[in-house]
């Protein structure tokens, strides 16, 4: 099976749609890495960018749990987002 985009470079509207074409896979590898390193440590081990984690160490204990409960409600609306645009399935 095969499928083949073809876009009329003469056209500005296909000449945009095909550089988005081409970009495809550095706008998916930019979403995975958000979801990666954004939201996961949130909820898995932990952050190990070191803004973040100097800024976590100066909270409160209650002021990082509302820290996570915020990042936790940014990847809810993240994930709604991916959602509406048929992107729901994002896994590699």
């Amino acid at each position: 099976m095969k499928a083949i985009l073809e876009f009329n470079l003469d056209d500005n509207d296909d000449e945009e749609s095909h550089r988005l074409a081409l970009k495809a896979s550095k706008f998916y590898s930019a979403l995975w890495d958000i979801r990666q390193n954004v939201f996961r440590p949130a909820r898995k081990h932990g952050y190990t960018d070191e803004g973040v984690d100097i800024l976590l160490r100066t909270m409160s204990e209650s002021e990082q749990d509302k820290a996570m409960a915020l990042v936790g409600e940014l990847e809810r609306l993240f994930s709604e987002i991916l959602d509406a645009n048929g992107l729901g399935e994002f896994e590699i």
